[in-house]
């Protein structure tokens, strides 16, 4: 019964893997796409850059494969984009139930927390986020956005498990990660506030930012 007990998370695991494997060569497009996401593929496949800010890690990570044909660029694109969303994914629903637990901790030592501006702000983003059509329509083409979304998520999370890893509360692990966010998408300097206050501060100042870590 007990081997049992240890197989069952990782089965629905490798269950979850697997029907998103799937559902990526399904759904992600094989054809070159209009806009962006035509540009990134024919610029890499002739050695080009993209426009600016120039988008590195995306051009980097297309980079390898820019001897194979626009239609197999587009699909190795798109699968950047859709393991790029499950990451996201991950990293959100870990920040989520760090957060739930952290609540709880909180209720366990007032008994009188009542569900406020906080937690409603919390569950609509988490929610509004999976719900929206154009966060699954850009982890299927050859796009930047769900790379962007992966590194900022990363970032996040870096920053709320900080305080339980020696690693991850080395200055150079959060500025890596906030250096990795920014060449990712230029959107990412919006976390500039919380990278500021880890870098130069502390990190439990810079949770108590986050509003989401556990109080010591």
């Amino acid at each position: 019964m007990a081997k049992q007990k240890q197989w069952a998370p990782w089965s629905l695991i490798f269950l979850a893997l697997g029907f998103w494997i799937v559902l990526g060569f399904r759904w992600i497009a094989r054809s070159v796409q209009s806009g962006d996401g035509a540009e990134f593929v024919l610029a890499t496949r002739n050695g080009g850059l993209f426009h600016p800010p120039g988008f590195p890690v995306l051009w980097w990570a297309l980079r390898p494969f820019s001897n194979c044909s626009e239609a197999t660029l587009t699909f190795v694109a798109g699968w950047i984009s859709w393991i790029s969303l499950g990451i996201t994914l991950i990293a959100l629903i870990w920040t989520f139930l760090h957060f739930l637990k952290y609540r709880a901790t909180e209720f366990d030592q007032r008994r009188n927390l009542h569900l406020g501006l906080r937690e409603f702000a919390v569950v609509s983003s988490f929610a509004f986020f999976i719900l929206h059509p154009v966060v699954w329509e850009n982890a299927l083409v050859s796009e930047v956005f769900s790379l962007n979304q992966a590194c900022m998520a990363i970032f996040i999370l870096g920053t709320i498990l900080g305080s339980n890893s020696r690693v991850l509360s080395h200055k150079f692990i959060p500025a890596a990660l906030f250096g990795l966010a920014c060449a990712s998408h230029p959107i990412s300097i919006v976390l500039t506030p919380l990278f500021v206050t880890l870098f130069f501060g502390n990190l439990r100042l810079s949770q108590r930012v986050l509003f989401y870590s556990r109080q010591h």
